[in-house]
């Protein structure tokens, strides 16, 4: 079965417009009726699909609009009698009794199709029934909505079914995450990608037990970040590169699926073992004899030299390429802090396989500046930082050879700001060596929160770009990066990827 955004706009809900609860939803954009609409005319007359979740019907709506008879489940009645078509069947009933479910054992294994969207979407409950499916051989399909919004949702079902058996067809359906299950046939999208040419490479150190560790540093666990957020990154299905300490190996394998542990390499190493550790006193006296930042106390010297352990351990992933890539991303292992959509855009990002070194630039600073260190960094250097951090280093891209000159580049700067008195933080260098090189990058626009999700176009807040780089590139006469900056904005309206109204259109138009 191929889905398409063709056939997607092809449906018509207007039919439907009389018997519907919640008129915004149902016809705005981002919502999944018409993606379930487009899978009821696919069932068609004559066979039966399950609601679990009537809640106000508006999906069994959208479900029975092929034809087909909809038995819609819910522990309440919470439609009291609103439905006229006569191909819905609105039940009062929990599927997860077992008498009930017993009852239904039948009609639920010969349905065509099952919509499962139930409170409170932890997630448990739904794989639950998603395994009953599959142990009793259902060769229908099952539409799972809510995977990404919800962080259960994510742990406890989307990433414990076997990606051979899922699809995520979020970008037709729900802007909260619409996935697809099914274990007799594939579904597949238009240009779904593959991404098998990729390496992605992570790391994970216990900075608690670092000599430098301050009190903000202790305050949470020392594996607070990957026990909160690191099942995303490590339930990936790609070439996965963790670097750790030891201690942590087992912790690491034990997260990831087990039917992706042939994709994925684990590097167990101490983090003193990173060749730019042995400036740690030098980055301290730098700060004028204090470890953290003055601008974020959680910013040690170790915390900065772990940033800059990136460039390494992806030159290593480079050198030895267990996975014979093309292409290397460094992604942050806490990466879904930042947002689900990222998750959501991940593959659509790799799927362009950008030879040059991408990444998010979020705040123009002019070279005027960069060039000129005690202004860049601050009066008194990093002991009063004040500087912010202009290009995003929580992911970024690149080909082999544009990744390795560039992981060059960074240690280069950060060696030469180190000498002069200064460094705060990597993201600070990627400007330095963006204006040195600008051949070697690719850049697209966001903010931190984008790092993904703008990658192939401005999904997201476009307000921030047009404010923090648009305005002060316009503003320090910088006419190369405006039109790139404008020319995405632009492309990524036309293309329905963000919306823009008439005057900043024009606005971004007329610095072109």
């Amino acid at each position: 079965m191929l889905l398409t955004r063709g056939l997607l706009e092809k449906v018509d809900l207007e039919p439907l417009r009389p018997y519907v609860a919640n008129h915004e939803q149902f016809f705005g954009k981002r919502e999944h009726y018409r993606l379930l609409a487009l899978l009821g005319l696919h069932v068609g007359p004559g066979k039966t699909i399950i609601d679990i979740g009537t809640h106000q019907g508006d999906s069994a709506l959208a479900l029975s609009l092929g034809g087909a008879e909809v038995e819609s489940f819910d522990i309440t009645d919470k439609i009291g009698g609103r439905f006229s078509r006569d191909n819905i069947y609105p039940q009062a009933a929990d599927l997860w009794d077992p008498a009930t479910r017993a009852r239904w054992r039948a009609t639920l294994l010969e349905s065509s199709l099952i919509l499962i969207d139930i409170d409170p979407h932890e997630g448990t409950r739904e794989l639950e029934m998603v395994r009953w499916l599959q142990t009793n051989d259902y060769r229908g399909i099952i539409v799972l909505d809510d995977i990404w919004y919800f962080k259960q949702m994510r742990d406890n079902l989307w990433y414990r079914i076997e990606p051979q058996h899922r699809t995520d067809v979020t970008m037709l359906g729900h802007w909260s995450g619409t996935g697809i299950v099914s274990f007799s046939q594939r579904i597949e999208l238009e240009k779904m990608h593959n991404t098998s040419n990729w390496t992605l490479v992570t790391g994970y150190f216990d900075l608690t037990k670092a000599s430098d560790a301050n009190d903000a540093i202790r305050t949470r666990p020392a594996t607070h970040y990957i026990d909160e957020h690191g099942s995303s990154v490590l339930s990936l299905d790609k070439n996965l590169i963790v670097f750790c300490d030891p201690d942590l190996e087992e912790k690491i394998w034990k997260m990831r699926p087990k039917w992706l542990h042939k994709r994925m390499l684990v590097i167990p190493m101490s983090f003193e073992s990173f060749p730019l550790t042995k400036y740690r006193d030098q980055i301290i006296r730098n700060r004028g004899g204090q470890s953290g930042c003055s601008a974020d106390p959680r910013n040690t010297a170790s915390y900065y030299l772990f940033c800059m352990a990136r460039y390494a351990m992806l030159k290593m992933v480079i050198a030895d390429n267990p996975f014979a890539s093309s292409h290397f991303a460094w992604i942050n292992i806490c990466i879904e802090r930042m947002g689900f959509n990222n998750l959501v855009h991940l593959d659509e990002a790799l799927s362009l396989n950008r030879d040059r070194f991408s990444t998010c630039w979020i705040d123009y600073i002019p070279r005027a500046v960069t060039d000129d260190l005690p202004r860049y960094f601050g009066e008194g250097g990093c002991k009063n930082c004040k500087s912010g951090c202009s290009m995003c280093s929580g992911f970024f891209t690149g080909s082999a050879v544009h990744m390795h000159l560039v992981c060059d580049e960074v240690e280069r700067v950060f060696q030469r700001c180190l000498a002069e008195g200064y460094g705060h933080a990597d993201e600070q260098l990627f400007q330095i060596v963006h204006y040195d090189n600008p051949g070697l990058f690719d850049w697209y626009i966001g903010d931190y929160q984008q790092m993904i999700t703008n990658y192939a176009g401005v999904y997201e807040n476009p307000e921030a770009p047009i404010r923090n780089l648009i305005a002060r590139s316009i503003a320090a006469g910088d006419g190369e990066v405006r039109r790139k900056a404008c020319r995405i904005l632009l492309d990524s309206h036309t293309s329905g990827k963000c919306e823009l109204d008439p005057i900043t259109r024009s606005r971004l138009e007329a610095a072109l």
